[in-house]
């Protein structure tokens, strides 16, 4: 009989007749079926004896972590977990703790109750990094301090005066940062100083940006809904002394700096001026960049809101080149060094058919160059759409300029020469010669699809962000950065962001395979442009002489 979870299914199944037996055939059938499943058990236990196999689990090896520095106080068996230090405080000042307590609550009959937190983060509560293992990964893993709110402060409410900068180019979302950050400022820890500082580093001391906004919930209670960031923002403009001394004078004792790599770097020298004098000013960063190009994290807020919006421009393209026959369009996002943007849009869509990004070259003339498939592609199709990162091809294209100069932005960025319009001319020129009449379109959203308001999901993240930057820095940890690692908010130090920022797309990770699966366009040697064939891995066919250290590449997919 068929035994199916301890039940005999012909037991149940039986015919009406058979249901005015004695009710001992029921115990006779229930005990039967109880004996044979023990019996069964017996039997494979002898199996795996005989076979040589262990009948009982062996236990986990243990992991030893050490969470005062960065090397482990125990060598474990098998792994050692290192945990990245986060500055604090008490490193060089003697600062005292107080209970954390929510101040505020708006609709409560009484104010200033003392609501504790339902779930207190301590310092020993951990975020692996590189989760992906192999038998080759070694016996070592970093992990960071999971973001939180403590149950300790190091500062008495009543007397924080806070500081909100932005810092660098627009991002969805960056008002929900400052939303946010207020708020929490405000109800959670009662803090009624919040200033919010106009026009990026140089809101600090420049008299057209004087004086600062005062921030509380009426002011910022619909910025949510708005895009850009109601404080002003800039690129440069970063004077260490002034800033400091703009600090002391309002009285600020904790500043909340919302930017890129370079704003790190200029928040991290703060952070080290005020260290060398003793100050007690915590400096905390929120990693902004529409790019996705800063290292560590899993991903910038506002991201997924830029690719929905390329996205929609990738659509526009489709129909365009869709009811026109021989045409060719061509969509410009953002990504000076990493194709993020391009990358994602172009999966998201399913309607491009050549992605280019900063971290692939390619060769453009000869049979086996880009105008030639680009031509294969027309012909077979009557339409083919391309996709770009303002950063592709980049040193073909000042090849190619007269202008052999390279000149920077007041962030000292590189500033990148015209990628669109220098394909465009090169595709025009190319079917000309063979007589063959195509239309080009062109678009650039790029300023667009960071304008706009944050979708859901980042809203949700800079709501996470903001509240775990506040919670840190209540904390008394400064000179630390809090973003998502593994889907968990935790602290960062500084130092680590800006050392692998910014970070390119992986060009043999799994992103760009899916890429090259969805358009069917050819393969490029990532380092030195030339087509190589489909066999992986391509190097075996490909042995490229002109290998280069690269841009430091985030890690997963």
């Amino acid at each position: 009989r068929r035994v199916h979870g301890g039940v005999d299914r012909k037991f149940m199944d039986r015919p009406p007749q058979e249901e005015g037996r004695p009710k001992l055939w029921w115990l006779i059938d229930l005990v039967g079926v109880a004996a044979a499943t023990a019996l069964i058990h017996v039997l494979q236990s002898a199996v795996k004896a005989k076979k040589g196999k262990p009948a009982v689990t062996a236990p986990a090896p243990e992991v030893v972590v050490d969470t005062s520095r960065s090397v482990p106080a125990t060598v474990s068996k098998h792994l050692e977990v290192f945990v990245r230090e986060i500055p604090h405080l008490n490193n060089y000042l003697q600062v005292d703790q107080y209970p954390n307590r929510i101040k505020r609550n708006p609709i409560s009959e009484f104010p200033g109750g003392g609501l504790a937190y339902h779930h207190e983060i301590s310092g020993e509560e951990l975020v692996l990094h590189n989760v992906v293992r192999n038998v080759k990964s070694g016996d070592r893993i970093d992990s960071f301090v999971r973001a939180g709110p403590r149950s300790q402060i190091v500062f008495q409410v009543n007397k924080v005066k806070a500081a909100i900068v932005t810092c660098g180019g627009l991002c969805p979302g960056l008002n929900t940062v400052i939303r946010e950050l207020t708020l929490t400022l405000f109800y959670s820890y009662g803090v009624n100083t919040i200033l919010g500082i106009r026009n990026g580093f140089r809101g600090f001391y420049d008299h057209e940006c004087l004086p600062p906004r005062n921030l509380d919930p009426d002011t910022v209670e619909d910025i949510h809904n708005l895009g850009g960031t109601i404080l002003g923002t800039s690129r440069g403009g970063f004077d260490q002394d002034k800033i400091i001394e703009s600090l002391l004078r309002w009285g600020i004792n904790q500043l909340y700096v919302i930017g890129g790599d370079g704003t790190h770097r200029g928040a991290h020298a703060l952070y080290e001026e005020i260290k060398k004098r003793k100050l007690q000013i915590t400096v905390v960063g929120v990693p902004k960049t529409i790019d996705n190009d800063i290292g560590i994290i899993d991903r910038s807020f506002g991201f997924y809101t830029a690719v929905g919006e390329a996205v929609e421009t990738i659509k526009c393209a489709k129909v365009e080149v869709m009811c026109t026959q021989n045409s060719i369009g061509i969509v410009k996002l953002m990504g000076r060094h990493a194709g993020h943007i391009a990358a994602h849009a172009v999966l998201a869509s399913g309607d491009a058919n050549i992605c280019l990004v900063p971290e692939v070259p390619f060769k453009l003339e000869g049979e086996d160059g880009l105008l030639a498939h680009i031509k294969r592609h027309l012909l077979r199709t009557k339409h083919c759409i391309i996709v770009l990162a303002e950063g592709a091809g980049e040193d073909m294209v000042r090849a190619f300029s007269r202008d052999k100069d390279v000149h920077k932005d007041p962030s000292g960025n590189l500033q990148l020469p015209e990628i669109g319009g220098f394909l465009r001319k090169q595709i025009e020129a190319f079917f000309a010669k063979d007589k063959m009449g195509v239309k080009v379109f062109y678009m650039d959203p790029s300023y667009m699809i960071r304008s706009v308001k944050a979708n859901a999901a980042d809203q949700y993240q800079c709501l996470i962000l903001a509240q775990n930057a506040v919670h840190g820095a209540m904390a008394g940890y400064t000179g630390i950065t809090v973003g998502l690692v593994n889907n968990r908010s935790v602290y960062i130090p500084m130092t680590q962001i800006t050392a692998v920022s910014p970070s390119g797309m992986r060009p043999v990770g799994r992103t760009w395979e899916r890429v090259l699966n969805v358009t069917l366009q050819p393969r490029f040697c990532h380092h030195c442009g030339v087509r190589v064939d489909f066999q992986w891995p391509f190097h075996s066919v490909h042995n490229c002489p002109h290998k280069k250290a690269s841009a430091p590449q985030t890690g997963g997919d």
